[in-house]
């Protein structure tokens, strides 16, 4: 597969796990499963005080910016995984346990889309 097709095939899969997350965040079709709102109440929590700490290094010139970035969108990300495993969402549908090789456990099918919870720091310059 060329490099083009490769980009377009990861972008297409993407905005699978994207409706999918959308759909059930809000409960359109499916249970309410409102992970994203549950990791923002995390990082919400959390950002404020890491910055606190972190970003008086970084003005200083002890620690680099790009590493400060780096932790936090760990962290981040992270969190929206916790969210997604361990919300203590309604089970899944017993139609849904049979198509899903016996899973109870909602948003857990394939892992992808734990698995895209990814961050990225890029340089604005």
């Amino acid at each position: 597969m060329d490099s083009k097709l490769r980009k377009m095939a990861i972008l297409a899969s993407m905005a699978v796990i994207l409706l999918v997350a959308v759909a059930n965040n809000y409960g359109l079709g499916v249970p309410r499963r409102a992970f994203m709102e549950l990791a923002a109440e995390k990082i919400r929590k959390w950002f404020p005080e890491y910055m606190r700490t972190a970003m008086p290094g970084a003005e200083a010139g002890n620690t680099d910016i790009n590493d400060v970035l780096e932790t936090a969108g760990s962290v981040g990300a992270d969190l929206v995984k916790e969210a997604i495993a361990d919300g203590g969402w309604e089970p899944n549908a017993p139609e849904t346990i049979k198509r899903k090789k016996g899973s109870d456990k909602p948003l857990i099918d394939t892992d992808a889309m734990r698995q895209a919870a990814t961050w990225q720091v890029r340089d604005r310059s």
